[in-house]
């Protein structure tokens, strides 16, 4: 973010594992879990994410609100 002169409140990190919402937490940006991808939903909701998207759709749709 520093390198590209983005503020953490620009930033939305998308992910589809606890791992990424705990990664997005550490660097201070929001998450999103998707949750086609690796991980349940239950494991996304645990570590932190800010909202959850079921598809690319969605997930548009939350990007177009941030």
């Amino acid at each position: 973010m520093s390198q590209l002169g983005v503020n953490p409140d620009e930033v939305l990190y998308a992910g589809d594992s606890g791992v990424d919402m705990q990664t997005a937490a550490n660097a201070g940006v929001k998450s999103v879990g998707c949750l086609w991808g690796f991980c349940a939903e239950k494991e996304l909701s645990e570590n932190g994410a800010w909202q959850l998207a079921a598809n690319a759709e969605e997930l548009g749709r939350i990007i177009g609100i941030y």
